[in-house]
């Protein structure tokens, strides 16, 4: 699900980015099960807040719809 970035050299930086069909993906498998939604539940859930919350943390200028691991994470959290 997540891709490494490649410095300006070309070579891995060691930092990791999440799509955000990826990250929604994720977000909704870990609703059902750490709150026990179900998928309409999850849905619905994700619809309300999952947009919001990531405009918050993409904030790349060239909207490549990517952000990092430790935003993901903080993403996660905030749903919950």
């Amino acid at each position: 699900m997540s891709t490494e970035e490649q410095g300006d050299d070309g070579l891995p930086s060691g930092i990791k980015s999440i799509s955000k069909s990826d990250l929604r993906q994720l977000a909704s498998k870990v609703l059902k099960k750490e709150k026990s939604l179900s998928d309409e539940e999850a849905e619905n859930y994700l619809k309300q807040n999952f947009n919001h919350l990531w405009k918050e943390h993409d904030s790349s200028s060239d909207q490549s719809k990517l952000v990092q691991q430790e935003e993901a994470l903080e993403i996660i959290n905030k749903l919950l």
